[in-house]
């Protein structure tokens, strides 16, 4: 799975070939994005795997971009 978090801090996923905004599971009406407090910094182990900790999970990315400055 590949992701992004956007330079506005939003999460996007690569789905069917193009991005989605990744939908906040508690307030649907949102995107998910470091605006929220549940939200970790994304890390990478040794063989380049990241993964995203936020409120409802953990997200494993074989490819993973952060944007933000």
């Amino acid at each position: 799975m590949e992701g992004i978090i956007s330079s506005n801090g939003s999460l996007m996923i690569k789905r069917g070939g193009s991005w989605k905004n990744a939908m906040c599971v508690s307030r649907q009406s949102d995107v998910c994005g470091d605006r929220c407090r549940s939200f970790n910094e994304p890390e990478k182990d040794v063989n380049g795997i990241a993964w995203l900790e936020y409120c409802q999970g953990i997200t494993k990315f074989d490819k993973f971009t952060d944007e933000r400055e």
